[in-house]
């Protein structure tokens, strides 16, 4: 019983971590890639309307 409780605490403190962990990577590339990201996407958004009024 004691030895379940531990390995469902330890799961739990590893989720948190994971998710505090998660955080912080969607956080960087949010703060540093979301210009290169919009610019990227409206390059591509750009040749998708194109290929289409071009064709």
């Amino acid at each position: 019983m004691g030895d379940d409780d531990l390995k469902k605490s330890t799961k739990w403190v590893l989720v948190i971590l994971a998710l505090i962990f998660g955080a912080i990577v969607v956080n960087f590339y949010l703060n540093f890639y979301s210009i290169a990201y919009a610019l990227v996407g409206l390059l591509f958004w750009f040749f998708r309307v194109g290929e289409l009024l071009y064709k």
